[in-house]
């Protein structure tokens, strides 16, 4: 690889891919839950049930994105190719920042969901959470919210996607091989 694309590194790429599983893991599991067990019901979750493995999942989800935040501000990322329009860099720009900020707000519009239903936020029966709302405000509000931002979520890695397939295959300029799992760290 040209040093015109260097690489992500390990710990970039690694929180990366993390992220991309979870998130993939948490939306199937959100598109199976069965009726009455999204919030619906307004009864807390059984222990095991799907929605507190959803739960449990953004806790975790949030928490590795902590570490990833953490990580970006403390770590450079590579630069942008230079043969890159400044167009597609400010798209990516904003596409990153939206997916960094949805990944931040969609747990917290959850926990604040959960939290106005009056139900406990734990990791895995391991840590509970505080409520970040008072029981009774706006549950409605919060649980639209966790969906509109799950949907744009949705959006964004599709985006994403797209992106780094245009890249990959109509630009072959190899910039998909900077956050590719490498063998040799």
């Amino acid at each position: 690889m040209s040093m015109q694309n260097p690489v992500y590194n390990l710990p970039a790429r690694a929180l990366h891919w993390l992220v991309l599983g979870l998130l993939a893991v948490q939306y199937i599991g959100a598109q199976i839950l069965p009726e009455g067990e999204d919030g619906g019901a307004r009864t807390a979750p059984a222990a095991g049930s799907l929605v507190d493995w959803h739960m449990s999942l953004g806790v975790l989800i949030g928490l590795v994105i902590v570490i990833r935040l953490a990580w970006r501000v403390t770590w450079k990322a590579p630069a942008p190719p230079e043969n890159q329009p400044a167009w597609q860099e400010k798209a990516a720009s904003l596409t990153h920042l939206a997916l960094y900020g949805l990944l931040v707000l969609i747990p917290l519009a959850g926990w604040a969901w959960a939290s106005a239903l009056s139900w406990t936020v734990t990791l895995f029966h391991t840590l509970s959470l505080p409520p970040l709302v008072a029981a009774g405000t706006w549950p409605d509000l919060f649980g639209n919210l966790h969906a509109l931002m799950g949907n744009l979520m949705l959006a964004a890695v599709g985006l994403h996607l797209v992106a780094a397939l245009w890249h990959q295959f109509v630009l072959r300029d190899g910039l998909l091989r900077r956050m590719w799992p490498r063998r040799n760290g």
